[in-house]
């Protein structure tokens, strides 16, 4: 093989730069056309790939998305990236991926034809964007599992922009519902209310996809001020974001709320224990009980099924949580 054919097979590796917790190397494919993996048929990828046992079925959608969205997290050998990424499929499929920011920022940098190719009115970080730069001046941050996967902690998609405010204050809802609809006019976004309660507004964001964006405004508690996002607008700080996702497992305890909570207690420095911390700093140590309630229940695998249907294997946040 000559050196050009050699460069071709190649990945760039980008080291992050230094953050409170570990992130790993991103591996990018040195070129596009290289990628010349599999389209259709029953496979069964490795496991540093694709963690969830049985075979995939490459001709359906679903499946290419979902083990795409693991394998460009996850790779670091560039003979995976030519044997199991697809040039065609990667291009199609790029906007529907759930990938951390920064694997997404790395193959766009790379490979510009990646956004290029992408339809803005369809793109979720740029409504994401967008929305949270209007609502900032009302007092609303980025949190929920939106903020999980702007922080890097989980990989997988939504259809959702959840932003708190801590005000006691209907007049910062009205305003903030306002300015959402007014960017979605100037941007030729389709937008209706969903829902206009005093404290939470929910408006849906048609793209021209499968399902709406939702942006849902409520009214949180919060302990610190929360910070700027690179993207435009605020987020709530981590501990804050933990907080909350604890208190959705004490009251909703969803099949994807456990793996949100495996990913985040499996970052440097965090517990279980620092979780119930984070939840007394936003006013919510009443929701404990229940919180360890349903974290015994799920020990017992009553949840496990919810998990698979989610996209998630329930051994992961096993082996983490039990």
């Amino acid at each position: 093989m000559t050196t050009a054919q050699t460069a071709l097979h190649a990945s760039y590796r980008l080291r992050p730069s230094w953050t409170p917790r570990y992130q790993p190397d991103v591996y990018v494919a040195a070129s596009l056309d290289r990628l010349d993996g599999p389209v259709d048929g029953l496979h069964d990828p490795p496991v540093n790939l694709y963690w969830q046992p049985g075979r995939l079925d490459f001709a359906d959608t679903d499946d290419i998305r979902r083990f795409y969205s693991s394998a460009l997290t996850s790779t670091s050998t560039p003979a995976q990236l030519s044997q199991w990424i697809n040039r065609d499929a990667l291009v199609s499929q790029w906007r529907h991926l759930s990938l951390p920011p920064l694997v997404r920022r790395a193959w766009e940098t790379l490979h510009p034809a990646l956004r290029e190719g992408t339809d803005t009115v369809d793109d979720f970080a740029s409504i994401q964007d967008a929305i949270l730069s209007v609502i900032a001046e009302h007092g609303f941050a980025l949190a929920g599992g939106s903020a999980l996967i702007d922080y890097d902690i989980v990989s997988r998609d939504t259809d959702d922009i959840d932003a708190f405010n801590n005000r006691w204050d209907a007049e910062a809802f009205i305003a903030a519902q306002a300015a959402v609809l007014d960017v979605c006019s100037d941007r030729g976004w389709d937008a209706a209310v969903v829902g206009n309660e005093d404290f939470r507004k929910q408006i849906a964001i048609g793209t021209g996809g499968d399902r709406p964006i939702v942006v849902d405004m409520v009214y949180y508690e919060r302990s610190q001020d929360p910070e700027i996002r690179a993207g435009g607008g605020l987020r709530l700080i981590f501990s804050d974001v933990v907080g909350g996702k604890g208190v959705a497992v004490a009251e909703s305890a969803r099949g994807r709320d456990f793996d949100d909570l495996a990913r985040i207690v499996s970052t440097d420095g965090w517990s279980l224990g620092r979780v119930e911390q984070a939840m007394t700093a936003i006013k919510y140590a009443d929701k404990i009980p229940e919180f360890r309630t349903n974290l015994e229940r799920f020990r017992t695998g009553e949840f496990d099924d919810d998990i698979r249907r989610s996209g998630f294997d329930p051994a992961f946040s096993h082996g983490v949580l039990d």
